[in-house]
């Protein structure tokens, strides 16, 4: 929506549209595999924050990424950490922030598979 808004306000024609917009990132991969889509490709994007080749473990997209894999029952051992996601320090904090209610705008069905994974690791 920001884009579109840039877009009109610089006079493009254009319009920048997506089917993902509304979904959760769960939802986004679900629909991917349910059309097809190879497990495969998905080992081999990368959304890490790190500078090593490796995802790190260490960082935010590490984490949302081993929890939209776990929680859409894909195989987390497939990627190459340099750490243990669910050994970074910052996992309390974070957890700590939702039971806050700091990422409330975020709506439920971005919390709930956060919720889902963290408490099958003894995390929540």
């Amino acid at each position: 929506q920001v884009l579109n808004y840039h877009l009109g306000f610089l006079g493009n024609k254009y319009k920048v549209d997506s089917p993902f917009w509304n979904m959760s990132r769960e939802e986004a991969l679900f629909w991917y595999l349910e059309h097809g889509g190879k497990p495969e490709a998905i080992y081999d994007t990368m959304s890490c924050y790190g500078v090593t080749p490796n995802h790190c473990g260490k960082c935010k997209s590490c984490l949302k990424k081993v929890i939209t894999l776990e929680y859409c029952d894909l195989d987390i051992n497939k990627i190459k950490w340099d750490s243990d996601p669910f050994k970074w320090e910052y996992i309390s904090t974070y957890i700590q922030r939702i039971k806050n209610g700091e990422y409330n705008s975020y709506g439920q069905k971005r919390i709930n598979p956060v919720i889902t994974v963290m408490t099958k690791h003894g995390l929540w």
